[in-house]
């Protein structure tokens, strides 16, 4: 970091409209993104109910965000040693790859204008 960069912290979050827009107002354009990545897409359920994030949603945040770089933490320790499962979804989704890019990253969602929510921001 030198001085004059942008840190955002993210945690215990759902993925919501209110919540994505509520971020964007406080973090666009953030230097480096810290973001909370506790689940796979594949428990998307789960992570709603635990008020969390998956890594795919993380992911689209930090994309929505323009996030320059990004630090997944706060894995469930159900994933053990597949921390890199849980961050290979985050960098898809960052990226913006669709499910034909990343080959078992779910498509679901990623084909829509990602920021929909910002137009009253802009």
């Amino acid at each position: 970091m030198t001085p004059g960069q942008r840190i955002g912290y993210v945690t215990d979050l759902r993925f919501t409209d209110a919540n994505r827009c509520a971020l964007a107002a406080l973090l666009a354009g953030v230097d480096q993104l810290f973001i909370e990545s506790v689940f796979l897409d594949a428990d998307r359920a789960h992570a709603q109910r635990k008020n969390h994030l998956t890594a795919r949603q993380a992911g689209r945040i930090a994309r929505e965000l323009g996030a320059r770089a990004v630090v997944p933490f706060h894995f469930s320790p159900r994933y053990g040693a597949r921390a890199a499962e849980v961050e290979a979804e985050l960098r898809s989704a960052w990226s913006g790859a669709t499910a034909a890019e990343a080959p078992g990253a779910p498509g679901a969602g990623d084909a829509e204008d990602p920021r929909p929510w910002t137009r009253a921001l802009r």
